[in-house]
C-alpha cells in the first residue's frame, strides 16, 4: 500500500513539474508578445504627437 502511495505522489510531482514548465514557457511568450504590442502602440502615439507638433 505504501509503494502505491509513493508512486502516486512521485507521478503527481513529475506531472506537476512538466505542467509548471509548460505554463512558464507559455506565460513568457504571452508577456513578450504583449510587450511588443504595447511598444507598437507607444510608437504610433509618439508619431501622431510629432506629426501634430509639426503643423
Amino acid at each position: 500500500m505504501g509503494d502505491i502511495v509513493f508512486q502516486l505522489i512521485s507521478f503527481s510531482f513529475m506531472l506537476g513539474l512538466v505542467a509548471g514548465i509548460v505554463f512558464l514557457i507559455i506565460n513568457l511568450k504571452k508577456r513578450s508578445s504583449k510587450l511588443d504590442r504595447v511598444e507598437k502602440k507607444v510608437d504610433q502615439l509618439l508619431e501622431r504627437k510629432e506629426s501634430q507638433s509639426d503643423r
